[in-house]
């Protein structure tokens, strides 16, 4: 009997072939390895088409690793095509699964330098609506940038402050029109 818990699993970067790097790889097997051990419903997949060179979502990308090289049954994976970033992946996850098939625990996967960053923006958007549970790959980068990550938590406390956790209205209104890679300014594929 499946457990109703859900799976997350957040997308790094893939080639424009639809190949996942190492970093990705990695990620779609923990996120697999929680899957079997928990006995979730479904896994996520999350992520739009960003490659310049290509029309594959890696939402898709991810799916296809993990049926094919993790054997995982197709219907047990969500792909939620509209994610351009962190923000997106919570926002989306929520406004279009979450609020369709009502999971009541969601484990986020990612790698464990982003998990920080990853809390907050989840624990912002779902508020307590549900339990969450995170999980990191360890990555020893030599070409790890942690300012990114600081700065990218500064920006998204910005673009959202003054706004209750779990409100989606104003969520929505605000990635909308406040965050680049949803209003246009920086995303335009």
């Amino acid at each position: 009997m499946k457990n109703n818990i859900a799976i997350i699993v957040l997308s790094h970067l893939m080639d424009k072939e639809g190949n996942l790097n190492y970093e990705s790889k990695q990620r779609a097997k923990l996120a697999f390895k929680i899957f079997t051990k928990v006995q979730a419903r479904f896994l996520i997949t999350s992520g739009c088409d960003y490659r310049e060179d290509s029309d594959i979502c890696i939402a898709d990308a991810f799916s296809n690793f993990l049926v094919k090289y993790k054997k995982m049954a197709k219907e047990n994976i969500y792909c939620e095509r509209n994610s351009r970033d962190t923000v997106g992946d919570a926002f989306f996850s929520n406004l279009n699964i979450y609020k369709k098939l009502k999971f009541n625990k969601l484990i986020v996967v990612t790698s464990d330098y982003h998990l920080k960053r990853a809390r907050e923006i989840f624990e912002f958007i779902y508020a307590s609506s549900i339990e969450l549970e995170f999980s990191g790959v360890n990555m020893r980068r030599k070409d790890l940038n942690l300012d990114s990550e600081i700065d990218s938590l500064i920006s998204f406390r910005k673009t959202f402050q003054n706004i209750e956790k779990g409100d989606m209205n104003s969520i929505s209104e605000n990635l909308f029109s406040k965050h680049p890679f949803y209003n246009g300014k920086v995303f335009k594929k």
